[in-house]
């Protein structure tokens, strides 16, 4: 079953982003951000100099 909401956690893709956060080693954490914060930054998503 798929959650819909206006929160942060409140659906499907945050979630299991914590879920994974919390199942993996404290180490593997770090690199999981930077992964994901790139993704978010990165041009394919947005044009350049947008942030």
């Amino acid at each position: 079953m798929g959650n819909r909401g206006i929160g942060h956690f409140d659906n499907d893709s945050p979630a299991d982003f914590a879920g994974d956060m919390d199942k993996a080693a404290a180490e593997e954490r770090e690199s999981m951000i930077r992964r994901v914060l790139e993704r978010a930054a990165g041009p394919a998503h947005h044009p350049p100099g947008y942030l």
